[in-house]
């Protein structure tokens, strides 16, 4: 069935200035191309269509068309309409059948994926351990709720539960009760001011009630602030007025000894610890005093994205160490700053081996893709740049289940 080309206009859901403009080739599920193209996007089940013209950064649900097969011989993403859903959290959310889908994905990925994997298929017992979601002190793409149906729609196993500056423990129960048949849901807590840094109480309330991951401080790290700044996007979370950051490491250089009991704790509970956006030479400092002091699960937060930035030597001396090291695809999107490719990603991961390493979207951003959404498209693209499938599944089932699964 060849390609279904139709002009845009109100019977399609189309509105605004861009209405009438361009011709759009609908294909089921997944990515619809245009004419004149610039980038890839993403229609909803049914065929529903998105607005042609790049700039408008619009999903528009109107009169559903008939779907079209495609004629270039690769399968479109089979993603569920649920994981493209906005709610009242979000700006982009609007009344009526329309609403709106920014992409926030760099120029040169959002052009055709050139991969034969099935992205249902690969996502159905995947992991992805780091997601933000409503509710949050900064605007999210979906909420909790919503982030749950998308995830348990594609079968997903676990679902990391990321909060910049609260614990995400009770929201995790929640959940999971909402959704018996999984994904599992865990909760995550940052060190970060909100919950008094360095704070051995907070951790210990944290995990008495079942929290799961364990970050060292994130936005609130002195490393993060004099890398990116403080309280500024993509992290502008609440700081004291003039705090210059949680530094890990005292004047002689050695760890501070605030660490030693939340690290115990951590060891007792059989967490996972994560290093967050401290230094590299803290992340090691802090990974070495946790192994000593018992801790199993171990976590080098986003190794590649700027504000961490591990090199190479130091990501395999971790991995000695029993580490997984993470690799997040929000670093890749123009919401982070830097300029990390998925090559850059790829060479990273074929250098230090696939078998020490987790991908997480680290998505929910209002101007990336629904996380769940944006997780299998940038597990295509990195495909496509030559990582394979076999690794890719590893990094997203395997991996991810050693870390955090049953001992």
């Amino acid at each position: 069935m060849p390609d279904k080309i139709r002009k845009p206009g109100r019977s399609m859901g189309y509105r605004g200035k861009y209405k009438g403009k361009g011709r759009m080739i609908i294909r089921p599920y997944g990515i619809v191309a245009h004419s004149p193209p610039q980038s890839d996007r993403i229609a909803d089940e049914g065929g529903f269509v998105a607005d042609p013209e790049l700039a408008c950064g619009e999903l528009a649900c109107g009169e559903p068309v008939e779907p079209a097969e495609p004629a270039d011989g690769n399968p479109p993403l089979r993603l569920p309409r649920s994981a493209f859903r906005n709610t009242p959290h979000c700006p982009e959310a609007v009344s009526g059948r329309v609403r709106r889908f920014s992409t926030g994905f760099p120029y040169e990925y959002q052009r055709g994926v050139k991969s034969d994997m099935d992205i249902r298929t690969l996502l159905h017992g995947a992991c992805d351990l780091h997601v933000h979601a409503a509710p949050d002190v900064v605007r999210r793409k979906q909420d909790a709720v919503d982030l749950g149906r998308a995830a348990a729609s594609m079968g997903m196993a676990a679902v990391g539960l990321k909060d910049h500056t609260f614990s995400t423990a009770g929201r995790a129960h929640v959940l999971n009760r909402m959704f018996p048949q999984g994904p599992n849901f865990l909760g995550c807590m940052a060190l970060n001011p909100p919950v008094g840094g360095l704070n051995p109480w907070a951790v210990e309330s944290f995990l008495r009630e079942g929290g799961k991951i364990l970050y060292m401080p994130t936005y609130g790290a002195r490393n993060h602030i004099r890398r990116w700044g403080a309280g500024k996007p993509p992290t502008n979370f609440p700081l004291p007025r003039g705090f210059e950051g949680i530094s890990l490491l005292n004047a002689s250089g050695n760890l501070v000894a605030e660490c030693d009991p939340i690290l115990e704790m951590v060891a007792q509970y059989d967490a996972v610890l994560a290093t967050g956006h401290i230094a590299p030479e803290e992340s090691m400092a802090v990974l070495i005093r946790a192994r000593r002091l018992g801790v199993r699960r171990l976590l080098v937060t986003h190794a590649s994205e700027e504000v961490t930035d591990m090199p190479m030597d130091l990501q395999k001396q971790a991995v000695d160490m029993g580490a997984m090291v993470e690799h997040c695809f929000f670093g890749v999107t123009d919401a982070c700053p830097g300029d990390l490719s998925l090559e850059e990603i790829r060479d990273q991961i074929l250098e230090l081996g696939a078998k020490h390493v987790i991908l997480t979207s680290d998505l929910g951003q209002v101007s990336n893709p629904a996380p769940v959404a944006g997780f299998g498209f940038y597990l295509e693209k990195l495909a496509a740049v030559g990582v394979p499938e076999q690794a890719i599944r590893r990094m997203i089932h395997d991996n991810p289940e050693k870390l955090v699964g049953p001992a």
